[in-house]
């Protein structure tokens, strides 16, 4: 298994990725916006010492899995936060430690970024519990539940 920095050349293959998570989530009733999610992108993959990360998981060079990540400070605080904005392995290479490694690799760039906290969501759904008991064992701390009201 294979990790890398998302480049430029990666996000043909990113977006479809990034439209499956959106997909299975109860985000889908806002609208997709492709051309906004590329622009975002590329944003954070041109600026790679920036405060966004992409991490990818590779098989046979194409992505089949991401991390994306943003070091930013609280409000009530300077101390950065690495803040966790997207965590996807296509359903066929979930039987693997894709996603754990995709994980450590979020945790290495938030040390290297000076980062002082990591922060990890689950969307409330199928996997949330599995995914609290995950985070509980690898030392998270549940800080906060969020409610969306859609308008």
């Amino acid at each position: 298994m294979t990790l890398k920095l998302a480049a430029e050349e990666d996000l043909i293959t990113v977006v479809p990725m990034i439209r499956n998570f959106y997909e299975t989530t109860p985000y889908s009733k806002l609208a997709f916006d492709e051309d906004g999610v590329r622009k975002k992108l590329q944003e954070m993959v041109s600026h790679k010492s920036g405060p966004c990360t992409v991490i990818l998981s590779v098989k046979d060079e194409l992505p089949v899995g991401f991390l994306i990540g943003v070091a930013q400070p609280l409000l009530f605080s300077s101390d950065l936060v690495a803040v966790e904005a997207g965590w996807w392995v296509e359903p066929e290479y979930r039987n693997s430690r894709r996603a754990f490694e995709l994980h450590n690799a979020f945790l290495y760039w938030a040390k290297l970024r000076g980062c002082k906290a990591a922060s990890m969501s689950t969307i409330h759904g199928e996997f949330s519990e599995q995914l609290e008991k995950l985070y509980t064992r690898k030392g998270y701390e549940k800080t906060e539940v969020n409610f969306m009201r859609f308008l």
